[in-house]
């Protein structure tokens, strides 16, 4: 229970490096209706790419890899204060022989951002160019202080030639939140759901990703998370609104009590929870249903 509601406070507890549990934890997935994953890890976080392909060959679904970077504070040494060029030519060089010295090939390009100080904006600029040379899409992971400014990123972005619908903001929120409990319980009024800067995104051809993944907890650190009832909420909405043309849906397993060995749904929590209550409580139709979770990343995938 006190890894479950503190699992960041626990090295062990964020690992997954058992590929028995992880060939598991995809096939679970691939049972309840799953046919592939985009994996989405990249320097800072990275797994280890050879031991993602034998998980997928181990369980039968398809795993698309990607190159790219993490915010700038989890970068190992060597990618410290590079030129966008030198950022770029790494992930070319990953894109056409292979990330992590092996022979498999990314099928997109992460970037997450942070301060978007200047190493940032030079791996931003530099896989908005790698993605214009390669066709490959691009993830973008806005965290907090400017990087949390997706209308600055797409404007970067386009700045390099970058067409936004090649574009993927991961993390889009509906919600405008508490910054703690105690707040929530001083001003509920302040929790409530908003969809404007979504469409405000995807008014400008860029894709939204929308990720339920059994939050890890983080009381100990005094942070108010919200379940995923709010941002279904406000996906419902936006499908009714007429953007699920842009919207694609994730999961974002990133720490053993996530996993279904763990505790909780891992990569079925899309299949067995969000899908089945946005059709049964939204009221979503079945052709939206599709376009999201198959055509969208079809077309994104594409290259």
């Amino acid at each position: 229970g006190v890894l479950l509601k503190n699992s960041i406070m626990a090295w062990d507890a964020l690992i997954q490096d058992d590929e028995d549990v992880m060939a598991g934890e995809v096939e679970d997935f691939k049972n309840t209706g799953g046919g592939a994953i985009l994996e989405v890890s990249v320097p800072g976080i990275q797994l280890d790419t050879a031991s993602i392909r034998r998980v997928s060959q181990r369980a039968g679904v398809r795993v698309v890899v990607s190159t790219g970077f993490y915010t700038w504070d989890s970068w190992p040494e060597r990618f410290l204060n590079l030129s966008v060029r030198a950022y770029r030519d790494h992930m070319l060089s990953e894109i056409r022989y292979g990330a992590q010295e092996t022979d498999i090939r990314p099928g997109c390009i992460k970037i997450a951002v942070e301060d978007l100080n200047q190493m940032e904006e030079n791996a931003l600029r530099a896989a908005a160019q790698a993605a214009c040379e390669t066709g490959l899409p691009l993830t973008v992971h806005p965290c907090s202080k400017r990087g949390a400014d997706q209308l600055l990123l797409i404007k970067i972005l386009r700045e390099e030639g970058l067409d936004p619908g090649r574009v993927v903001f991961a993390h889009t929120s509906v919600e405008d939140r508490p910054a703690s409990f105690r707040e929530l319980i001083e001003h509920p009024e302040l929790y409530q759901v908003t969809t404007e800067l979504a469409r405000r995104i995807m008014d400008e051809g860029a894709n939204c990703s929308f990720e339920f993944c059994n939050p890890l907890g983080f009381e100990m650190m005094g942070r108010y998370r919200v379940g995923d009832f709010g941002r279904m909420s406000g996906l419902c909405q936006l499908i009714r609104a007429g953007y699920a043309d842009r919207i694609v849906l994730g999961n974002d397993v990133c720490g053993r009590t996530m996993l279904r060995r763990g505790g909780a749904l891992g990569y079925t929590r899309l299949t067995t929870f969000v899908l089945p209550a946005l059709r049964q409580a939204g009221e979503i139709p079945e052709r939206a249903v599709r376009q999201i979770m198959t055509d969208n990343p079809a077309r994104i995938l594409a290259y």
